[in-house]
C-alpha cells in the first residue's frame, strides 16, 4: 500500500505543479500494479459548501491521469462528516479558511 496527500489553495480546485506531479505519480503506481484499488478521500476546511469543496476531490482523481479501471472509490461528504472522521489537520471554528485542511488523500493498494 502507498499513499499521497495533495493539498489545494484556498478557493481553488486547481492542481498546482507539485500536486499534479503527485497525482501523476499515484496514477503511474496504480497502472503498474495488477488489480490495484485506488481510494481518494477528500478533506476540506470549514469554509464553503460541501459541493464547492468536492470539486477539489474530483480534480485529484488519478483516474483523470488515465489510470484504467484501477480507481474504485471516491470518498467525501460534508464538513461535519470530515470533522467526525478527524479530517481537520488544524482545528478551526466553522467558516474558517485553512489551506492545511484542504487536501485529498490518495491510497493505492
Amino acid at each position: 500500500m502507498k499513499y499521497w496527500m495533495v493539498f489545494f489553495d484556498t478557493n481553488s480546485a486547481t492542481l498546482n505543479d507539485k500536486a499534479a506531479s503527485t497525482v501523476a505519480e499515484a496514477a503511474g503506481i496504480a497502472k503498474a500494479m495488477a488489480n490495484s484499488t485506488v481510494t481518494v478521500t477528500g478533506f476540506t476546511d470549514t469554509d464553503g459548501s460541501p459541493a464547492y469543496n468536492m470539486a477539489a476531490v474530483a480534480a485529484a482523481r488519478p483516474g483523470r491521469q488515465g489510470c484504467p479501471g484501477g480507481e474504485r472509490r471516491v470518498v467525501g461528504g460534508d464538513h461535519d462528516q470530515w470533522q467526525r472522521r478527524g479530517g481537520l489537520l488544524v482545528a478551526t471554528p466553522d467558516q474558517t479558511k485553512m489551506e492545511s485542511n484542504r487536501r485529498v488523500q490518495i491510497v493505492v493498494q
